[in-house]
C-alpha cells in the first residue's frame, strides 16, 4: 500500500490522464483519453524504491560481482509492449509473428526510444529523453515514458523477493520453474500473447521469456565492478545496449532474472521487443 502523501502527489500530477489505484499506486490510461487519442488502454505497475543486491556470483562473468544498488521509485509496464499499442503510435508493425496482443518485435533500440518519445508527445507528457540516436540522454528526474534502466529492470523482475538473500530468491521472474512464468525454447516456437503465464510478485508478466527487452543502458560486461550505488545507468558509448529477460528461442538459463545480454543499437530480431518504463520527478 502506498502512503497518503504519495497518493496525493500521483493524483495531482497524473489524474487527468490516468486512473490511479490508491492501494497499489498502479496507473491505467483513462478510457476517455485512450478513445480520444486512438490508443489501447495499458497499465503501469508502481515499484517502490529501495535497496537490493544486484547480480549473481554463481552466474556468468558479466553478472559479477554481486553489489548493492539503491533505486528511486518508478513505474514499469505490466506487460511487454504489444503490437496494438506500438502500431497505434508508430502506424506500422514490424513484427514477424503478428497479433495485436503479442509483443512487438523486430524493433531496434533507436526505434524503442522513438516510441517512448512519440507516446510522450501524444499524451503531452514531459520528455525524459533528450537528443537522438547515439547522443540520446536520459534524465531520471523527469516525468515521462522511457526505457527502464538495467538496474530498474532487474529490481522489478525480482519483485518482493529483493529483500531475500540471493540464494532464496526465485531464479526466474516469479518462480524457480521456468515453465510457469516463461515462453522459451522448450515450450514455444514463436512469441505468445502477453500475460498467459503467471506474473511475478508485483503482478508483472513475461519478465522471463517471450521476447528480450531493451533497457536504456549501454552494455559493459564489467560495469558491475564500477557501478554507482544510487540509480546506476551505464552511459559509456559502445556497440550495444542491454537486453534482459530471455526469449522464446533461448533456453531457460537465459531467462533468469540476473542474466545479461546485449545487441547492436540498430539490430532487429524476432525475439527482441521492449517494456515501457516511467519515472517521476516528485517521487522520493
Amino acid at each position: 500500500m502506498i502512503n497518503s502523501k504519495f497518493s496525493e502527489q500521483i493524483n495531482g500530477k497524473l489524474a487527468n490522464k490516468f486512473d490511479i489505484d490508491t492501494q497499489t499506486g498502479n496507473i491505467t490510461l483513462k478510457t476517455k483519453i485512450a478513445k480520444q487519442l486512438g490508443l489501447p488502454k495499458f497499465e503501469m505497475v508502481f515499484v517502490q524504491g529501495g535497496k537490493f543486491i544486484m547480480g549473481d556470483n554463481n552466474g556468468l562473468d558479466s553478472e559479477k560481482p554481486e553489489h548493492e544498488v539503491e533505486l528511486s521509485s518508478f513505474y514499469i509496464a505490466k506487460f511487454q509492449l504489444t503490437q496494438e499499442l506500438y502500431e497505434a503510435v508508430i502506424k506500422k508493425n514490424p513484427s514477424s509473428f503478428k497479433g495485436k496482443n503479442r509483443p512487438v518485435e523486430r524493433v531496434n533500440w533507436y526505434e524503442s526510444v522513438e516510441f517512448c518519445q512519440k507516446l510522450n508527445e501524444r499524451l503531452k507528457l514531459p520528455q525524459p529523453i533528450t537528443g537522438n540516436n547515439d547522443d540520446a540522454k536520459l534524465d531520471l528526474t523527469k516525468t515521462g515514458f522511457r526505457l527502464p534502466t538495467e538496474a530498474e529492470w532487474e529490481y522489478a523482475a525480482v519483485g518482493t523477493g529483493r529483500d531475500l538473500p540471493l540464494q532464496q530468491r526465485y531464479q526466474y521472474a516469479g518462480s524457480n520453474n521456468a515453465h510457469q512464468v516463461a515462453w522459451f525454447t522448450e515450450n514455444s516456437n514463436e512469441t505468445k500473447p502477453v500475460g498467459l503465464k503467471l506474473p511475478n510478485s508485483l503482478g508483472i508478466y513475461d519478465m522471463s521469456g517471450n521476447v528480450w527487452e531493451w533497457c536504456w543502458d549501454c552494455y559493459d560486461a564489467d560495469f558491475y565492478k564500477k557501478s554507482p550505488k544510487k540509480n546506476p545507468q551505464a552511459t559509456s558509448k559502445g556497440s550495444g545496449r542491454v537486453l534482459r529477460g530471455g526469449s522464446w528461442f533461448r533456453n531457460a538459463y537465459d531467462c533468469r532474472a540476473a542474466n545479461r545480454n546485449s545487441f547492436t543499437l540498430n539490430g532487429r530480431n524476432y525475439g527482441i521487443g521492449l517494456r515501457l518504463g516511467f519515472g517521476f520527478q516528485f517521487i522520493k
